[in-house]
């Protein structure tokens, strides 16, 4: 057929230019446009309804003489009409008792499983310029958006599905190099739901990595940024410089909380670092092995002030002796107000200390004794580095508790249909292919006769 030729149903019909379908009025002028489509492709009802499954459109795009490195033109193109009106919809419907169908399936190319020299491509590209009622509707979308998933019962409004390693389900990128920027965004206003929730068999349920920031960053306005909940661990982390890090510039930095008694809000292996205050509501103790194996607890000499001491041994001649202040304690202690207790290692009339400086203290034997004779001592100064006030009052403040969302959310959001729609959408996928590519192989096929008697005519414009 050539340029100008009516098209005919069943039949492959060539044209050396682009062919328009144009929907215009009648020439009374009076009339309104009858219909609401320009075109409306679908199979027949009834007695003539086709015996097996049917695609209303196929659009295959072309780039001639395939080249490397060329850009193979696009199957579909939908541009939408003026007053933010949609380029393409897809509208997945259940016709009569039949179970409902996908709006929109987007099947990547596969190397040549498709065609000749057809390169992998992705399934479905979407790219917004100007907002849609939509994003005008959700204004935390920012501007436009490429693709939108909705829906309007209780499938998801976007699903992706993939049997390959190392490729995602879903893949967002964001090429800003500057400024707030997502590649991935969830929302959700059900105080019940998550923004984002993930789900593995077997592996990491979410996973975050940065190259030079942060892997995982979570915020709340009012409640917790970052909760963990497993049946071992609920969470654990591992990092070169800290493992975890906590920084609240008006809260606590880090709440461990064990409502069970016998275990613990915070455990350690190894040596722990304390800038600042440690305050404890209990007792302060050390465990100790003893010798049938059990761990005994010896506890910590509390004071009302703050207080360093040291202990040592001297030796008394001819009932004298100086003893000087050791410089690494003296340099702690503040050495105007320091005590001195003494004890005998001998049998002698008494000691006592006759002078203090702030570098030694003279020790002396009572009634001018003259004995020579070994003693030890035990040297207490106030810290020097704080102040330490006697029995200071402590503000202990709100003591932090499991809220009520923390005890009744026993497990995490999942959606529940999720896994069931994954193998609807995959078997969907699979069958589309298949009748893509017997379609290619097949090529057009010729008109029947019952289609010949039911022949639609539509004129080039």
């Amino acid at each position: 057929m050539s340029s100008g030729d009516d098209i005919e149903t069943g039949r492959v019909t060539t044209g050396e230019s682009t062919t328009d379908i144009v929907g215009d009025i009648p020439d009374e002028g009076n009339v309104g446009f009858n219909g609401p489509a320009v075109l409306r492709v679908g199979p027949a009802q009834g007695d003539l309804a086709p015996r097996q499954t049917l695609d209303g459109i196929h659009g295959l795009g072309t780039n001639g003489a395939v080249q490397a490195g060329s850009k193979g033109g696009t199957g579909v193109v939908g541009f939408g009409g003026p007053n933010k009106g949609s380029g393409l919809v897809g509208l997945g419907s259940a016709f009569r008792n039949g179970s409902g169908g996908t709006g929109v399936v987007g099947v990547g190319g596969e190397g040549n499983d498709l065609g000749p020299l057809v390169e992998p491509g992705p399934g479905v590209v979407g790219i917004g310029r100007a907002p849609g009622d939509f994003v005008n509707e959700h204004p935390g979308m920012g501007g436009s958006a490429g693709v939108i998933g909705f829906s309007l019962g209780k499938g998801d409004g976007v699903l992706g599905s993939c049997s390959s390693n190392e490729r995602s389900g879903v893949y967002g990128f964001n090429d800003r190099t500057s400024g707030p920027a997502y590649g991935v965004f969830g929302r959700c206003h059900s105080s019940e739901g998550a923004g984002v929730s993930g789900h593995s068999a077997n592996g990491e349920a979410v996973q975050g990595y940065s190259d030079s920031f942060y892997g995982v960053v979570g915020r709340s306005g009012t409640h917790v940024g970052v909760r963990g909940e497993g049946s071992h661990l609920g969470v654990e982390s591992n990092g070169g410089d800290a493992a975890i890090l906590g920084f609240s510039p008006n809260g606590h930095g880090v709440i461990g909380i064990a409502p069970n008694r016998t275990k613990f809000a915070g455990s350690f292996s190894g040596n722990v670092l304390v800038t600042g205050s440690i305050t404890v509501l209990g007792a302060k103790s050390a465990a100790i092995r003893s010798g049938n194996g059990s761990f005994r607890r010896l506890y910590s000499v509390e004071s009302p002030e703050s207080w360093f001491e040291d202990f040592g041994e001297a030796t008394l001649k001819r009932g004298r002796a100086i003893v000087a202040i050791p410089p690494d304690f003296g340099a702690c202690i503040r050495r105007g107000t320091y005590h001195v207790f003494l004890a005998l290692q001998g049998d002698c009339a008494g000691l006592f200390v006759k002078r203090k400086t702030a570098r030694s203290f003279e020790v002396r034997e009572t009634a001018g004794g003259k004995s020579t004779i070994r003693f030890s001592y035990r040297l207490v100064g106030k810290r020097k580095d704080i102040d330490g006030k006697r029995l200071e009052r402590v503000n202990i403040g709100d003591q932090p508790e499991p809220t009520s969302a923390l005890r009744e959310r026993s497990r995490p959001v999942l959606p529940p249909e999720s896994s069931k729609q994954t193998k609807v959408l995959i078997s969907d996928t699979e069958r589309y292919v298949r009748q893509l590519r017997a379609t290619r192989r097949k090529g057009a096929t010729k008109e029947s006769p019952s289609t010949a008697r039911r022949r639609s005519r539509l004129r080039r414009s």
